[in-house]
């Protein structure tokens, strides 16, 4: 019988010895987790702010600087208000490149070149800080935010 009770005894710290071990991992994995479930989310965020700008694209191509904040401060409380994320920012900025005779461009500039045929294109970015549960991910290389970028052709 005393045989027994030593047995029992080592599983109980066997398993007293592993438990923070595997606490780590599963919180770890839902933290994993929860950050790709917010990834897909911000995309949601992405797709909806896309079918906002796309029945205005004059308006967004002839705004000015403040005029493209005040549009991008609309796109954050609307997304705000869809999605339920009173931490997501999202930025507008416009940007111009000239077509090259092989059908390429130039790179991107924020000032326009005045070029014939000139594209411009519209850069929406946007993203929402994110917490770890398990705090020392942070020093791992965890992800401060879930984010997403886009450039829409306006012209």
């Amino acid at each position: 019988m005393n045989r027994h009770r030593g047995r029992r005894g080592a599983a109980l710290m066997e398993f007293a010895m592993a438990l923070p071990f595997a606490l780590t991992l599963f919180i770890g994995i839902a933290d994993f987790s929860v950050y790709f479930w917010r990834q897909t989310q911000m995309e949601e965020v992405a797709r909806f702010t896309a079918a906002q700008i796309g029945p205005l694209a004059t308006g967004y191509l002839a705004a000015d600087e403040a005029g493209l904040q005040r549009y991008a401060r609309l796109l954050e409380s609307d997304a705000r208000a869809a999605f339920a994320r009173k931490n997501l920012r999202i930025g507008l900025s416009r940007h111009y490149a000239c077509p090259l005779p092989t059908g390429a461009e130039e790179s991107l500039s924020p000032d326009p070149r005045g070029c014939p045929a000139e594209r411009v294109y519209l850069r929406v970015t946007g993203d929402e800080n994110l917490e770890p549960i398990l705090r020392p991910l942070r020093a791992m290389g965890y992800p401060k935010s879930s984010f997403w970028r886009h450039v829409i052709r306006l012209r």
